[in-house]
């Protein structure tokens, strides 16, 4: 759903019920986004949504039907705030006409809305049984789960927009006893008020007139009516007399058009899309625009029954054409897709999107209708790609005016949307620079500076300060490598941060090992002294969570703490600091220099404030005398040891403090690690690690300094240009995009198919994935990889989801040195998927959406398999992910050599070979980084050789190509010879491991389970005939049964052979080709000659015959 539900939702549970009910319910739902956050025209899951309903139920204790109908009529309320009130009050004069119209209303809000809304579709009858009452029918994608906000919705229509309460009794729910839709019945117990609710004539007439007569008699002065007209000065004996006005002429001197009809020739001509039927259904006439945006010739439409032809997508029918249905729904607003014709000839070189239409329904006398219809265009792009133009439209409506205005109101939208995310953007950004300000300088001085105030110094008269380093850090730095260093500090110095916090100080800075805090400024503090000196106490305990990389102990520090007066001010201007000066800061500075290990040194000074001054009546602390201490330019100063805390002190007593220790861990153990990642030993496929610049050196030396300060677009042109196997051609390709924008965007245009959201038939299996939670628990073995094939589109999607974003945040926990927004990442992820799957022809028996959800988890499955336990590497694994969710996108189910037959645009622009996998690859990164700019950003700059990695497996999977093949073989017998533990050796591994482990998912049915490789065999069979029927590629019937024995035999046992020889996989792959060989050899020849006759039997029906798109 959109963010507009769930932004309703918030709206009306913070109004009604309060803010502090609404985070209760967030909680409840596991909802992390902030309050006020959700975006209206951005697409969330439902589940989501139902999440915060059911939560509210039970934080509010109301049925869940209760608050879907209260969320109905608080979202009317929201809507007419939101600028809508005008629109929706024009939209009938009674209930009845007010519904019928709402279809319209969603298909004009539609043009505003991203792509994936589905608007539910609602229509109204007079009911016959129960007068003055009207039917509601209703349908939605979601079946009966928001029928309760239906209910809310109406009723709030009713009282708000018409004055007066209905009553709605439910008569029939979708899904249930067969119903096709949701029925209720609207009524009103007031007869009076029955006219508001439909015009249907003899409502009750007598009733009509009373009510007339009622008004009137309650407004004496309305009953007096004038003798004579003020216009004319006719009076009523004059027009009695029938002595009217000379002037007028007569009506019969009017030349009478009764009886004269319109030709069918100028019907055509005023009607260009219309279709005429008898109530047979049979077509008697049609406009003269319609059969060639058809494809077909007139004399193929007349004749034939409509429903051959036509279905009605909506209002909702059922399954067949229904001469009294279609009487009760006059005055709906028809939407109208073709079939495909089977006798029509296929255009080779034209592939336009599925054409829909939208009309109306005239009728033309007791057995005849007509309708009107119209191409269901909303701008220029749209009637482009049905191969129109603005001549072809009926110069009698207003389509070209409203095409112009959808022209205009698409590009505001597209305004209106960037402006959206900008603006969310900009928020995002001014958070995270006022968090890096007030980490940087105290909120006060920042605020003054923000203002463009002088910040002056300040004097402190009471301050204590808190020094801090680590004992031995030089050797620990000589023992281990950089980026341990860095990990080390960053764990101890969270430590740090944490319990500065607790207690309430000011960190000042870090300086390599050092840590420098203090208690009295900026603000004020009375027990300055205690503070430092608790939080001493505290640091030297838990700091043992800490451990050296060196050894693995606990690491130890020197603390000196002192207290005195300073100043405190901003100095420098291109980096402002907030420093502090006086000799207090270098006294303190001495006493940790000249410490111990593990012990706290205390000044003399800061002894006689915490045992002689403190505000507290008893003692809190336990101090062992040191004597005096050498310090450089103090002489000798007399110091003591902070020990602990008595039992009096409640910060931190021996109890407190074992109670802080456990806390601590708690948190560090909560808390994910940035990992660097720059020059990672040991990783798995051979050591190389693709996301830092050992991996990177090879290959594109010029983006390791600047590809965080780069946006996804220049990331892209540093591609290195440099011959490199087979991704060399495609990184020229798409380092060279804008030169060739123009004719891609015409390409886009040409063949972006607009997908159903159904899914082909498949048989069943009984040992199939049923979600991706059951990934690492069900999935034992390689021939149990295989999703449910009961899962609808949008169960993929979610699943797809979920196993990304389980990747995508190993990624980013153990992967980069800062902290992304993984929801909002997760958001952009689940948004990229959603838009991926829309982009795969359905039509396409294998090359689908379904195939490529089947590799994407064969290709995960398969990575885990070749990783070593511990040196599993992310960031691979959701590259493996990635190309394999987009390796077949916008296919055309044929192959390579038929597009360069028919000189398909596509082949065209790729005139090098491979031209679907290059477009697939196109599309798909174009996508990720043109509409998801923030989610592509965060991987180029963790990954700068994602786009290398991807085109490089994707374009190994063009198998049809030998000398694709052939390159992806010599590449694994030159990594095979290779020996060395050279970077570039490393990456050329990883590179090879991938486009095996992609190849071999891409054809994993032929070693899995006999059933899996018997049902996607048939789906390509299927692919192969529909295309051989359609005159697009050869006859499958001619060898298939010997060619798929070849087939596993020269390239799948090969191929499953080296991936077992290159990457040491745990699962028997070569096993499984074997035992699939051995069954075919058997049973295969029967098995293809039986579905051969099947299918040859079905070739007329619209089982086997699909679109091409």
């Amino acid at each position: 759903m959109f963010g507009w539900i769930n932004d309703c939702t918030e709206q009306l549970v913070i109004t009604k019920f309060g803010i502090e009910k609404w985070h209760e319910i967030k909680e409840k739902a596991g909802c992390s986004v902030k309050d006020h956050g959700f975006v209206r025209h951005q697409y969330y899951p439902d589940s989501s949504t139902v999440n915060l309903v059911v939560a509210a139920s039970d934080v509010l204790g109301i049925p869940v039907s209760g608050v879907l109908e209260a969320f109905g009529q608080f979202f009317m309320e929201f809507v007419r705030k939101n600028g809508y009130e005008n629109l929706l009050r024009c939209q009938g004069s009674t209930l009845r006409l007010w519904l019928s119209n709402l279809n319209a209303l969603h298909d004009h809000l539609q043009s505003s809305l991203p792509a994936g809304f589905v608007a539910p579709v609602f229509w109204c009858e007079d009911c016959d049984s129960v007068q003055g009452s009207i039917l509601l029918h209703y349908f939605s994608k979601r079946g009966s789960l928001l029928c309760p906000l239906v209910v809310g919705v109406v009723k709030e229509v009713a009282r708000f927009h018409f004055d007066f309460e209905i009553e709605m009794e439910l008569l029939a729910t979708q899904g249930e006893e067969e119903s096709e839709f949701t029925t209720w019945r609207i009524s009103t117990n007031d007869p009076k008020e029955q006219w508001r609710l439909t015009t249907k004539e003899g409502v009750d007439e007598n009733m009509s007139e009373k009510i007339v007569s009622d008004e009137y008699e309650e407004s004496p002065e309305q009953t007096t009516t004038p003798m004579t007209c003020p216009f004319t000065g006719m009076t009523f004996t004059t027009v009695g007399n029938g002595d009217l006005d000379k002037g007028i002429e007569d009506p019969e001197s009017y030349k009478s058009i009764q009886g004269e009809g319109i030709s069918w020739q100028k019907m055509q001509s005023v009607f260009p899309f219309h279709i005429l039927v008898d109530s047979d259904f049979k077509i008697h006439q049609v406009g003269k625009r319609l059969p060639n945006l058809l494809h077909c010739k007139t004399k193929k439409l007349v004749g034939r029954k409509i429903g051959e032809v036509l279905d009605i997508t909506r209002p909702v029918l059922g399954s067949e054409w229904n001469w009294p249905a279609l009487h009760k729904l006059a005055d709906q607003i028809f939407s109208i897709k073709p079939k495909q014709l089977t006798d029509t000839p296929k255009t080779r070189t034209t592939f336009v999107e599925e054409i829909k239409f939208k009309g109306s329904m005239l009728h033309i006398s007791d057995d005849s209708i007509m309708f009107i219809l119209s191409p269901d265009a909303k701008n220029v792009s749209e009637l482009n790609s049905m191969g129109l133009t603005m001549s072809d439209l009926s110069l009698h409506s207003f389509q070209r005016d409203a095409i112009f205005l959808g022209e205009h109101i698409s590009s505001e939208v597209k305004s209106a949307h960037e402006l959206d995310r900008l603006s969310k953007r900009l928020k995002n950004e001014k958070d995270l620079s006022n968090t890096l300000l007030y980490n940087m300088l105290p909120r006060s001085v920042a605020d003054e500076l923000r203002s463009g105030l002088t910040v002056d110094p300040t004097h402190y008269d009471k301050v204590t300060l808190f020094f801090s380093d680590v004992v031995g850090f030089t050797s620990i730095c000589d023992a281990i490598e950089p980026w341990e260093v860095i990990d080390m500090l960053n764990q101890l110095y969270s430590v740090m941060d944490y319990l500065a916090m607790r207690f309430n100080l000011y960190k000042v800075e870090t300086i390599g090992d050092a840590y420098m805090c203090c208690s009295g400024l900026p603000i004020p503090d009375d027990m300055h002294a205690e503070n430092i000196a608790n939080f001493a106490l505290a640091v030297s305990e838990c700091v043992r969570h800490v451990k050296s990389p060196a050894d693995g102990k606990p690491i130890r520090l020197r603390i000196g703490i002192h207290t005195g007066h300073c100043m405190a001010g901003v100095v420098g201007t291109l980096t402002p600091h907030y420093c502090l000066f006086g000799d207090m800061i270098n006294t303190t500075a001495r006493h940790e220099s000249t410490g111990e290990a593990g012990k706290i040194q205390s000044s003399s000074i800061l002894y006689g404030r915490l045992m002689h001054f403190s505000a507290h009546q008893t003692q809190q602390y336990k101090f062992t005398p040191r004597g005096l201490v050498p310090m450089k330019g103090k002489g000798e100063l007399f110091t003591y040891w902070l020990d602990e805390g008595t039992d009096d002190n409640k910060e931190v007593n021996p109890v407190a403090i074992r109670k802080l220790y456990d806390e601590v861990g708690e948190v560090l153990g909560k808390k994910k690690w940035k990992k660097r990642r720059y020059f990672r030993r040991g990783s798995a496929l051979g050591g190389a690690s693709v996301a830092g610049s050992d991996g990177l050196t090879m290959f594109d030396s010029r983006s390791q300094k600047s590809a965080s300060n780069k946006d996804a677009e220049s990331v892209t042109d540093d591609v290195d240009d440099q011959d490199h196997d087979i991704s060399s051609e495609v990184e020229s390709n798409y380092s060279n995009v804008e030169e060739r924008e123009k004719s891609l965007q015409e390409l886009d245009d040409m063949i972006n198919g607009d997908n159903d959201l159904s899914s082909p038939e498949e048989s069943p299996e009984d040992a199939a994935l049923g979600s991706a939670d059951k990934l690492q628990c069900t999935i034992d073995s390689w021939k149990n990889v295989c999703w449910d094939v009961n899962l609808t589109r949008e169960d993929l999607v979610e699943n797809i989801h979920k196993l990304m974003m389980a990747i995508l945040s190993k990624c980013f926990g153990d992967g980069i040195d800062y902290d992304p927004d993984i929801d909002f990442l997760d958001k952009q992820l689940y948004g990229f998927v959603h838009r991926i799957s829309t982009l795969y022809r359905d039509e396409n028996r294998f090359h689908n959406w379904r195939h490529a959800c089947h590799v994407a988890l064969g290709a995960t499955f398969l990575i885990e398999k070749a990783q070593e336990v511990g040196e599993e590497d992310p960031w691979i694994q959701f590259i493996v992910a990635f190309s394999a969710l987009i390796h077949d996108v916008k296919h055309f189910g044929v192959n390579n050599s038929q597009l360069q037959l028919e000189q398909h645009a596509v082949w065209q622009i790729y005139d090098n070979g491979s031209c679907q996998e290059r477009y697939s690859m196109h599309c798909g990164l174009s996508i990720f980084i043109e509409e998801f700019p923030e989610l592509s950003r965060e991987f180029l700059q963790g990954c700068p050789m994602f786009l290398r990695l991807v085109s490089s497996a994707v374009l190994a999977t063009d198998i049809s190509s030998s000398e694709v093949q052939r390159k992806v073989k010599e590449k694994f017998e030159a990594v095979m010879a290779d020996e060395s533990d050279s970077s570039k050796s490393k990456c050329e591994r990883t590179e090879a491991a991938l486009e095996h482990i992609l190849l071999l998912a891409d054809v994993g049915h032929c070693s899995q389970k006999y059933d899996t490789f018997l049902r996607w065999n048939r789906a390509f069979y299927e692919e192969c005939f529909v295309n051989y029927l359609n005159e697009r590629g050869i006859d499958p019937r001619n060898g298939w049964y010997e060619g798929q024995i070849r087939f596993l035999e020269k390239y799948v046992m090969p191929l499953a052979t080296r991936c077992e020889s290159l990457m040491h996989l745990s699962c028997p792959l070569t096993t499984g080709v074997q035992s699939i060989l051995g069954r075919w050899r058997l049973e295969g020849a029967e098995w293809t000659e039986q579905m051969i006759e099947e299918l040859w039997r079905k070739k007329d029906s619209t089982e086997i015959i699909c679109s091409d798109g």
